[in-house]
């Protein structure tokens, strides 16, 4: 995938999906269990700054297995929000 604009959003049942948002396809979608939400919500821990770790450890691996620097994904080109 290169050169793609891809996003982090937070949908309407409480899951998170990396979507390109060149054409709104849904990438990957993580889902956290209600007894690890409570946990978070209990120590005031962001289920989407932790989906956004995630995702970023993601491209992280993805750009260091990247043999073609053209197809690596930089986080000037990843929007995560």
């Amino acid at each position: 995938m290169s050169q793609a604009q891809l996003e982090l959003i937070a949908l309407p049942n409480g899951d998170f999906a990396l979507r390109n948002s060149e054409n709104g396809n849904v990438l990957v979608r993580i889902e956290f269990a209600t007894q690890l939400q409570a946990g978070f919500n209990e120590n005031s821990i962001s289920t989407g700054a932790i989906a956004k770790a995630m995702i970023q450890a993601g491209l992280d691996v993805i750009n260091q297995h990247t043999d073609d620097d053209n197809k690596k994904i930089s986080s000037k080109e990843t929007t995560l929000h």
